[in-house]
């Protein structure tokens, strides 16, 4: 029986002495049951609640339900609940209270239930929770308090292996009760992120030998203690990102013998202490975007590394590394101030598969100097090298088996006869982005048999020549951000593997009607922001196998009827910011399968009619048009028409068609009420209707819409709200009800009862 709105139910409906076993009440508009409703359901084993307007419960509501195994009431409005609701239900090994607005629990609401497995308490209000709430069960295999205001942790909610306190308001880790002995705690993943730590005690976390993951990001930690960690043996993974570390001190994690993995990211990390990791083999470390200037490989002596991220600090230098970098299979250290090679290639990079040095200082050798030794001839895994945003002019000679080399970002102004690639013999994909090529030759390229992938842009890019790509057999191939004004009717000629081409945001006017034509196997062209006038309709002809195209920011002004065909089916089509004034004779508009249709911004459109015939468009944008009236088809599931005149919206009740509409957006726009079927719609998540000329808005109806987290009325003429009482309370993530000329104090009206997260409203003095 869910989702039928039901307001209200007594039971009476039910059969007496009913064996049912499962029963589903849940997202129906339910304010109120009486302590009897369910009194014939004494064989239930399952029962949901959920997605109700229940705001209180009567101590006797689940009596009779002695065989209760799965009980689930989240997604309500209870602030508190009787202490005696689940007495009789002893045999309950489900219980979700999560998305209610619990701020305080009885001590006697768990009692006797001893075969509870699962409690989920998720984005209640919870401060605290009386210290022998779970004296009766054993152990959880879940309990859940993530997204509460919990300010303490306690040794109460130690009782799972997972214990979930992410997103609440600890502020410090103190020592825990000693009732808590070593062999009592089940705790293997530890989730604090999320809240306000910033200090934490030497022995917090003694009691917890099973400990293998802890999750401390996002929160305001300044210091952790030598040996924190010292009795977790089994911890393995340890994240401490986003916190405010400035120093690490000898032995913080040493003596963990299976840690492998440590994430110290964006702290203030400006100095390592010597032997942090002692006789611990981590494995994969993470100090991106701290203050590191320096690096010592006494640091991370004991280690095993194999992954370093040392992005967006200020190091000047990897030398201090020593052999330490030897064993890596991954290495970056992106956004430094790495100006030298000369450390590079004195080590032995036997296993790398990757290495970042882009955004450094990194300087062009001309003769070679050590670089043909940087990577080992007899690697068995080719790498991938970026060196983008240096201060490279030419390609750097670097030996070995090399998959992907990304030069972007440099002065790269020639490629000669592509002598300057002779070492890259394996290389698979190139990046040439931000350059300064004036030209691509047909020799350009003559060294890179293996090629399958060119990315390339150079704001001076002034000519390719037809058979620039000819020796090579590409899969991928962009060449963007140009003054190219035309392309070769035979660049592309005997490109069979092409999928994925882009032209972007050059200055083509032109393309050859068979430009396309050896390409059998693209999937997705891109020849958005050009100056193209003209679609021709042969493009596309024969291309069985493309699901994307984008045609946006040309000047298009008419599309042919037969641009696509029905043997086509797109998943994404792009036609907008261009000069379309009509799209009544695009045929294939109707006809052809496209998922995504995207017609925005061409500001004299006025009729999509045509669009009507088309049952395969879930997502639809056509903002920034001159439409006056909309129509929503059972198909849409996004529905963006924002910018526009539209004075009315049509639903288009087609006989047993389901609606899916998640995502409607009518800002800027002229209506002047809106239509009560929208209501209806039920599985909408966001709806934008700002910038209209509303007198009122049905905010009673708002809590028909059970998907709906984000709602948006600001910029309107709405001057009243319902007061208290006179509507159902709703939840939301975002309301935003700013610039209306508003008469009385909104915490007077029914606001004040419902859930909001993220209220916007205007403050008037």
């Amino acid at each position: 029986m869910s989702s039928n709105r039901l307001t209200s139910f007594d039971g009476s409906a039910l059969p007496t002495d009913s064996q049912l076993e499962v029963f589903d009440l849940s997202y129906n508009y339910i304010s109120q049951l009486n302590g009897s409703v369910f009194y014939s359901l004494s064989a239930l084993r399952e029962l949901s609640l959920a997605g109700n307007l229940l705001e209180t419960l009567p101590a006797t509501t689940f009596a009779v339900l002695r065989q209760l195994e799965r009980l689930d009431l989240s997604d309500n409005f209870f602030k508190s609940l009787p202490s005696r609701l689940f007495t009789s239900n002893r045999k309950l090994v489900e219980l979700s209270l999560s998305e209610n607005r619990l701020e305080h629990l009885p001590v006697d609401l768990f009692g006797g239930l001893r075969h509870l497995e699962l409690l989920n308490l998720r984005n209640n209000r919870l401060t605290k929770l009386p210290a022998e709430a779970f004296r009766d069960q054993p152990l959880f295999t879940q309990l859940c308090l993530e997204g509460n205001r919990i300010v303490t942790l306690h040794a109460g909610f130690l009782k799972s292996s997972d214990v979930q306190l992410q997103n609440n308001r600890i502020v410090a880790l103190g020592k825990l009760s000693t009732t808590i002995t070593t062999n009592s705690t089940p705790v293997e993943r530890l989730y604090l992120y999320g809240n306000e730590i910033a200090t934490i005690e030497q022995s917090v976390f003694e009691g917890l030998p099973k400990l293998e993951t802890i999750y401390l990001d996002y929160n305001r930690i300044t210091e952790l203690s030598p040996m924190l960690f010292h009795t977790n043996h089994a911890l393995q993974h340890v994240t401490l990102s986003h916190n405010r570390l400035s120093v690490l001190r000898t032995n913080t994690f040493s003596g963990l013998g299976r840690l492998h993995s440590v994430d110290l990211s964006h702290n203030r990390l400006s100095a390592l202490e010597p032997a942090i990791f002692h006789r611990s083999p981590v494995e994969y470390l993470n100090l991106n975007g701290n203050q590191l200037q320096t690096l010592d490989d006494w640091a991370f002596s004991g280690t095993n590394l194999l992954y370093l991220h040392l992005d967006a600090n200020g190091i000047g230098s990897l030398a201090p590394l020593g052999t330490l970098l030897d064993g890596l299979v991954e290495l970056s250290a992106a956004s430094n101030r790495i100006a030298s090679w000369q450390e590079l290639c004195a080590r032995n990079f036997s296993r790398l598969t990757a290495i970042n040095l882009a955004n450094n200082s990194l300087p062009s050798m001309v003769d070679g100097g050590c670089l043909e030794r940087f990577l080992p001839r007899s690697s068995p895994d080719p790498v991938t090298v970026s060196v983008a945003a240096n201060k490279l002019s030419e390609v750097p000679v670097l030996a070995g088996p090399i998959r992907g080399l990304d030069l972007s970002g440099n002065s790269v102004s020639d490629l000669g006869d592509g002598y300057q690639f002779r070492w890259y013999q394996q290389t698979e994909a190139l990046m040439l982005r931000d350059t300064q090529l004036r030209t691509l030759r047909s020799t350009s390229f003559t060294f890179l048999p293996h090629l399958t992938q060119l990315e390339l842009s150079s704001s001076v890019l002034e000519h390719i020549e037809e058979d620039a790509l000819h020796r090579v057999k590409l899969q991928r191939l962009e060449i963007s951000n140009s003054p190219l004004r035309t392309l070769s009717t035979l660049l592309l000629k005997g490109q069979t593997n092409l999928s994925h081409v882009s032209f972007a945001n050059n200055e083509l006017s032109y393309l050859a009607p068979n430009f396309f034509t050896e390409c059998a196997r693209l999937e997705e062209v891109n020849l958005s922001l050009n100056v193209l006038e003209i679609v021709h309709p042969d493009w596309f002809l024969g291309l069985e196998y493309l699901h994307s195209v984008n045609l946006e920011g040309n000047r298009i002004a008419q599309l042919p009827p037969d641009l696509f065909s029905t043997e086509h089916s797109l998943q994404h089509l792009s036609l907008a910011g261009n000069a379309l004034r009509s799209i009544t004779d695009a045929v294939f508009l109707a006809d052809v399968p496209i998922k995504a249709l995207n017609l925005s911004n061409n500001h004299h459109l006025q009729d999509i009619d045509i669009l009507e015939r088309n049952e395969f468009i879930t997502r639809l944008d056509v903002s920034g048009n001159r439409l006056k009236r909309l129509t929503v088809r059972p198909n849409y599931r996004t529905l963006l028409a924002n910018s526009n005149q539209i004075t009315s919206l049509v639903l288009d009740r087609v006989a047993e068609s389901k609606f899916d509409l998640e995502h409607l957006q009518l800002a800027d726009n002229l209506l002047e009420q809106l239509d009560r079927q929208i209501f209806e719609l039920r599985t909408i998540r966001l709806l934008n209707v700002s910038e209209n000329r509303l007198d009122a808005f049905p905010f009673e109806l708002v809590h028909w819409l059970k998907q709906l987290r984000t709602l948006t009325v600001s910029r309107n003429n709405i001057r009243t709200l319902p007061p208290l009482h006179e509507a159902a309370r709703f939840k939301l993530e975002t309301l935003d009800l700013s610039e209306n000329p508003f008469e009385e104090p909104l915490a007077e009206s029914f606001l004040s009862a419902c859930v909001v997260e993220n209220l916007i409203v205007t403050v008037t003095e």
